[in-house]
């Protein structure tokens, strides 16, 4: 995300200025004439939720129609006649438009600011959803199910941009909790999912994805959309900084955003060492850590990202229907696999920014690879039912912390240019990403779910070999 206060030097002319003038009325000048966008923290406004609740709820609303299809798909398969193979290859289609949606996603980043690339992605995930419950044919489901990848994808890259600037903005690693609370919102959709489907029919759970996603386009809307930076530069998280277009001598209009933020903050003198911490260095500056690897480390983590979300897909997407055929009597409950999966997950990623602190985001990932390994053996050993939940569980454990931390090395590397590189770490992780639900549907169908599940194991474990490359010191 493209920071707006880009060097100390902008912090030292606020100081000297404030130092002569009164809070209220500062006028802040850089050092050339051009009009600069400033950041500034800026609390809450009456009425209005906080920047990270706001995004936090667009995680969680992110999950819902995700995890309602999850637990719907035995379901749906048999509502539309769709196949194991045809199940992996909607799911290939899906997948390949989700990425493709990412990666577009992190060029529109540089121009449009994130928050309104989700408003437009919450927008167009409400009518897919709705669509892909009511299919009543193999194509027609296929269709819809990458219709809502276009979405999903899109709000995917948006959200994650977001909840990084975030981060750096606030100074504390936060985004764990973000992506716990799209977990917790999984775990309830795709238990729901299957109980709703199987009760009373698929078309009915677009009525869960209506009563959620549409109060947070409402908050998203009641919150602004925001203006631009100088030079219609996106600006940084929203709700949490307020962005002034500063001019020569401009001063604070009462009433407005700035002088709110002069009434309700502390002396802006006190406030500036923790400002300029905030700010990352220029590339100069940038210590020695921040540059190992270059692009190369950035492909890795793509590529230690692709097979993560893969492994997650499958834990997700193809749990249902091995549950429904394991215990075909405890149909009703063949979501509790993904609920399973998604809840421990989402419980790991609530103690997950501690874990991060005291292991740095690569040792979090190693171990997280071979938890999630072990898991899926128990799953593909598995002959019981309560076993291969305690397998799901497995896997949501070791595949809490991997996806967000390779996001935040991702934007640690990248620096001012954050969304475009998620969007070329997407892109890379796509190549692995795209194929991996037709493989494994074909895995499933030549052998068995559990030769398959296996297999994902193995891929996790080639994931582990390249991460370990980003935990060794340069030359």
């Amino acid at each position: 995300m493209q920071q707006l206060v880009p060097a100390p030097r902008i912090v030292r002319g606020m100081l000297r200025q404030v130092s002569a003038r009164p809070l209220s009325s500062v006028s802040l000048r850089s050092m050339d004439s051009a009009p600069t966008a400033v950041a500034l923290p800026l609390a809450p406004l009456p009425g209005q939720p906080s920047a990270r609740a706001l995004v936090t709820a667009v995680f969680f609303a992110f999950s819902i129609s995700l995890g309602l299809w999850a637990g719907a798909i035995p379901a749906l398969m048999r509502q539309t006649g769709l196949d194991v193979e045809g199940l992996g290859l909607a799911l290939t289609l899906h997948t390949a438009v989700y990425i493709a949606a990412m990666a577009a996603g992190g060029q529109l980043a540089r121009f449009v600011a994130p928050r309104r690339l989700m408003r437009a992605a919450l927008l167009a995930i409400v009518p897919c959803a709705c669509w892909l419950f009511s299919t009543r044919t193999a194509a027609e489901l296929t269709a819809a199910l990458a219709a809502l990848g276009a979405g999903s994808g899109l709000l995917d890259l948006a959200m994650n941009a977001e909840g990084t600037a975030l981060e750096r903005g606030l100074g504390r690693r936060v985004l764990l909790g973000m992506h716990a609370a799209a977990s917790a919102a999984f775990a309830v959709a795709a238990l729901g999912g299957s109980l709703i489907a199987t009760a009373a029919g698929p078309r009915w759970c677009a009525l869960p994805v209506l009563a959620v996603l549409l109060p947070v386009l409402l908050a998203l809307q009641r919150a602004g959309l925001g203006a631009k930076g100088a030079q219609g530069a996106p600006l940084p998280p929203m709700a949490s900084m307020a962005a002034v277009d500063v001019q020569d001598d401009q001063e604070a209009v009462p009433g407005s955003r700035l002088s709110a933020w002069a009434e309700r903050q502390p002396a802006l003198r006190e406030q500036q060492p923790a400002l300029a911490e905030r700010q990352p260095a220029l590339p100069e500056q940038q210590p020695a850590l921040e540059r190992v690897g270059g692009s190369h480390g950035v492909l890795r983590i793509g590529v230690v990202l692709g097979l993560a979300i893969s492994s997650e897909v499958a834990a997700q997407m193809w749990s249902a229907r091995f549950l429904a055929r394991q215990a075909a009597d405890l149909a009703a409950f063949a979501g509790a696999g993904a609920a399973f999966f998604t809840g421990f997950q989402a419980a790991v990623r609530l103690f997950g920014d501690a874990l991060r602190r005291r292991l740095g985001d690569v040792r979090t990932i190693l171990a997280s690879l071979v938890a999630a390994a072990l898991g899926f053996g128990v799953v593909a050993a598995s002959a019981l039912f309560s076993q291969s939940l305690a397998g799901f569980a497995l896997v949501g454990i070791g595949t809490a912390c991997v996806v967000p931390c390779c996001f935040a090395l991702i934007a640690q590397r990248a620096g001012q240019r954050a969304p475009a590189a998620l969007g070329m770490a997407s892109l890379v992780a796509g190549a692995v990403r795209i194929p991996a639900p037709l493989l494994l549907g074909a895995a499933a169908a030549r052998w068995s779910d559990g030769w398959a599940f296996a297999g994902v194991g193995g891929a996790l474990a080639l994931a582990f070999v390249l991460a370990r490359n980003e935990a060794r010191p340069s030359a």
